[in-house]
């Protein structure tokens, strides 16, 4: 089977929908919001959330900005490269919440979404794992057929996870190779090196020779 080049491709099945169109357009003005005034904007968030505790506002804000410092060094250590205030700011809307819980209780809440804020923007993405299911059927044909599915990437640049599911695949060697979605991450799907690169750095790898 000869290679196909994914060199000019630029939009992939299922990257259209209206939905996703304005969750991207609204994380791009969040992302264009001066860091001045984004820091207001947590810290109104905090207060209110506070409700006139000011000492657990300020406790509160300091998780937040804990948030954002975990969130901007993704890109500089390759592990994500999507907009860095939004997601701060969905943290933040997540922890205003626990502002109604009584103390210790709060600070308990505030300390685990830190530690399950880290696990997922720093760990679990890059988890790679390969599960094995044997499935027999007379409608298979004699021959045993070696198929991966794949899906879920969210792939913003090719990075050491991508490298290492090329490598995965490579030497497992499938017959059929099924993708079942999500391949650009939904932030990057108008930038043309992410298209671009992951096409040619992941997808035709992938291709069987």
């Amino acid at each position: 089977m000869r290679k196909r080049d994914f060199t000019g491709v630029r939009h992939f099945p299922g990257v259209g929908s209206p939905g996703g169109n304005l969750v991207v357009r609204a994380a791009r003005r969040i992302e264009a919001l001066p860091a001045p005034v984004f820091a207001i904007g947590l810290g109104a968030l905090a207060a209110a959330a506070g409700r006139g505790r000011w000492g657990w506002s300020a406790g509160m804000l300091a998780f937040m900005l804990g948030d954002w410092l975990l969130i901007a060094l993704l890109p500089r250590f390759e592990r994500s490269f999507g907009p860095v205030q939004p997601q701060v700011l969905e943290l933040a809307i997540l922890r205003a919440g626990f502002g109604l819980l009584p103390l210790p209780w709060a600070l308990i809440a505030e300390t685990a979404g830190t530690g399950l804020a880290f696990i997922a923007t720093w760990i679990e993405p890059h988890r790679l794992q390969l599960t094995h299911q044997r499935l027999r059927s007379s409608r298979l044909g004699a021959e045993p057929l070696r198929a991966l599915q794949w899906g879920d990437l969210h792939i913003e640049r090719v990075t050491a996870r991508e490298r290492r599911f090329v490598a995965l695949v490579t030497h497992w060697k499938p017959d059929l190779i099924l993708f079942t979605g999500d391949f650009l991450s939904t932030s990057y799907l108008d930038d043309p090196d992410a298209a671009g690169k992951a096409a040619r750095e992941f997808l035709t790898p992938l291709l069987p020779t």
